[in-house]
């Protein structure tokens, strides 16, 4: 794990991919005086370290926000038991779908967010909105009107590299509009659930016309198309070529 300050009171902790792999993970710790928000814990292993990393410091976790309701973004909120989880109102499109039936009581959000939800930890503001598309329960965190963390609607690999789109809301439509959503607001600095932080706007913004591209070739092809001829003119080439299919799937009629 590396701890990466990246602001003021800002801690980003960045693991590798596994062995072969090419996806890393983020979390991220809001930091004001002892007390802490922590958007996402990663797996339970994860959210190990980075309590150790934690407590050598004196600071203590008030809540995680959980940007869905993947394993690997809320699994590690159980090693902070006395902390509020926070999530989407829906929590359980996802959680149904990921874990066992006598899981989900464990899973369910003490904060539901329905739509908008603001979080003060001293001076600071965080401000959560829904913002479906990588999945119908993400979550976007903006935090002191200067970051955003937008969970899983943006995949990079840890030195930068665009990871393509994964869709698991239906319809397609909705990671599109995410994706606008964002591109609107490049202005912010983007903390993506994986990988690197795209440091320039232009780089944002090449980053998602590229991703919006993609998606509505493949919307409009109603799925009925191929990786290559779905990415034909973009930018960069995607890493995770193998999700191209659920993509298709999700656009098909």
């Amino acid at each position: 794990m590396r701890a990466l300050d990246i602001d003021r009171g800002l801690v980003l902790f960045q693991f590798e991919p596994e062995p072969g792999g090419f996806e890393g993970l983020n979390a991220l710790a809001v930091v004001e005086g002892r007390e802490v928000i922590l958007v996402d814990a990663g797996y339970e292993a994860n959210a190990e370290e980075i309590a150790a990393w934690l407590a050598e410091r004196g600071l203590e976790v008030t809540s995680v926000i959980a940007t869905h309701f993947h394993p690997d973004h809320v699994l590690g909120s159980r090693r902070f038991p006395a902390a509020a989880l926070v999530g989407s109102a829906a929590y359980r499109v996802t959680t149904e779908v990921w874990f066992e039936v006598a899981a989900l009581d464990s899973l369910k959000p003490d904060i539901a967010v329905a739509d908008r939800l603001t979080l003060r930890l001293g001076a600071r503001v965080l401000e959560i909105e829904s913002q479906s598309g990588h999945s119908e329960d993400s979550l976007a965190v903006l935090i002191d009107g200067s970051w955003m963390h937008v969970g899983d609607n943006l995949l990079l690999s840890n030195d930068g590299r665009p990871i393509l789109p994964s869709v698991q809301a239906r319809p397609i439509a909705k990671h599109i509009a995410a994706l606008r959503g964002l591109l609107a607001r490049s202005h912010l600095r983007f903390i993506p659930g994986h990988g690197g932080i795209l440091a320039e706007r232009a780089e944002r913004e090449r980053d998602l016309l590229d991703r919006i591209a993609y998606l509505e070739v493949v919307e409009a092809a109603k799925g009925d198309i191929s990786l290559a001829d779905a990415c034909r003119g973009l930018s960069r080439p995607f890493l995770g070529e193998s999700w191209h299919e659920e993509n298709c799937r999700s656009a098909r009629p």
